[in-house]
């Protein structure tokens, strides 16, 4: 451009990187109104570049360059620095696009921090804790507040694309970077995520009422569910709900019962995608329960009558067995297995005489739910 700001040239590569052409820039006040729309920014760029001109006509030396954004002709934004020299009483100025560069820039402090957040939170949850001191400057660094309440929440993925978890974590090299994006995506200012070795985990310091209501943090894990739905909808994925923590130093304890939640509670609870541990009841116990032996004993005592009787009755009766002591209203039981109430009453019965105790006994019912699902996490996981 010359001396009054006229535009005279553009090359092919600045029409092509930002789309302008030269009957779209006739002078540098086009250039100012089009590439810098917001009024503020414009003129801290105009002022910029106008006092490094005045510095390089001073020193006779180049327009020294200043990196800057620019809005695009089709209204994409990019990053480039822009530079000049003096051409008499021309001006040549060069912009080198750092839009890539940037990007990739951003991408890898991200990663960084991904990997720091990571790293930190599972190694709390196998309790190595670091010093509070350390502990907390790291959660500073990771937007996490050390001493504050908080919620633990477990993303655990079941498929992708129709085909089971565990076929992509052998090939997780092909989702990661999906992976990490989801991570990103479920954080705001009032969550931590991160990636865990069971799936992805989630820190929330929301307000007062989802600390202490149970039913407002199943609504915020319906949220998650439905956050991951919309940014990967080839994810099934089930959630659980740890108790309320204090402070990080519960973090270990509370991330293990969100985990304890969605395993066992997929297994007893098929299809419900929403686990807290509050509703784990007696299965609460079950990292504890470590005698294999004692927990096939605990079965053959209170089902090893049953379980011996005629193969060919059997699944129906446990079946019918599940479904009576876990019921309130054994006449919504028997519709829900298509049968009439008579008939559920004479199997509640047969299965009374089976087993040698009554049903309509509190502690009987929980001691027969207890095997049963007992059992059924017994066989499915084949240990």
């Amino acid at each position: 451009m010359n001396q009054t700001g006229d535009v005279g040239y553009i090359n092919d590569r600045f029409t092509e990187t930002f789309g302008y052409t030269a009957e779209d820039l006739p002078n540098i006040e086009e250039w100012w109104r089009q590439a810098y729309p917001d009024e503020k920014y414009r003129q801290f760029v105009r002022t910029n570049w106008e006092q490094a001109l005045i510095r390089a006509r001073q020193n006779g030396k180049d327009i020294e360059g200043g990196e800057y954004k620019i809005s695009c002709k089709n209204g994409e934004e990019r990053v480039a620095e822009i530079s000049g020299i003096l051409m008499g009483d021309n001006v040549l100025t060069a912009f080198t696009d750092m839009t890539e560069r940037r990007r990739q820039e951003r991408l890898l402090k991200a990663s960084y921090e991904r990997k720091k957040k990571n790293d930190l939170l599972n190694e709390l949850i196998l309790e190595k804790l670091p010093s509070k001191q350390t502990l907390r400057a790291s959660a500073r660094m990771l937007g996490m507040r050390v001493i504050e309440p908080f919620v633990c929440y477990l993303v655990m993925i079941e498929s992708y694309r129709g085909e089971p978890w565990q076929l992509w974590s052998e090939r997780r090299d092909e989702i990661q970077t999906l992976l990490d994006n989801l991570v990103d995506e479920l954080a705001d200012e009032d969550c931590v995520s991160w990636e865990s070795a069971e799936g992805i985990g989630l820190l929330s310091f929301d307000g007062l009422e989802l600390l202490l209501d149970k039913d407002a943090q199943m609504r915020r894990a319906e949220k998650i569910q439905q956050a991951v739905a919309r940014f990967t909808p080839d994810f099934s994925v089930s959630v659980g709900i740890a108790e309320r923590g204090m402070t990080l130093t519960d973090f270990g304890g509370r991330y293990r019962q969100a985990v304890l939640a969605v395993t066992t509670g997929r297994r007893i609870w098929p299809g419900q995608q929403r686990y807290h541990y509050l509703d784990m009841g007696v299965f609460q116990l079950l990292p504890f329960l470590q005698n294999r032996q004692q927990i096939d004993a605990y079965i053959e005592r209170t089902l090893g009558k049953l379980l011996s009787y005629d193969n060919k009755k059997r699944k129906e009766y446990l079946d019918t067995l599940i479904l009576v002591v876990d019921s309130n209203n054994l006449k919504e039981t028997a519709d829900q297995l298509g049968i009439h109430y008579k008939t559920l009453m004479f199997r509640k019965q047969r299965l009374e005489e089976i087993l040698g105790v009554s049903l309509d006994e509190f502690s009987v019912r929980m001691a027969v739910a207890t095997a049963v699902h007992l059992m059924k996490l017994r066989d499915e996981k084949g240990d």
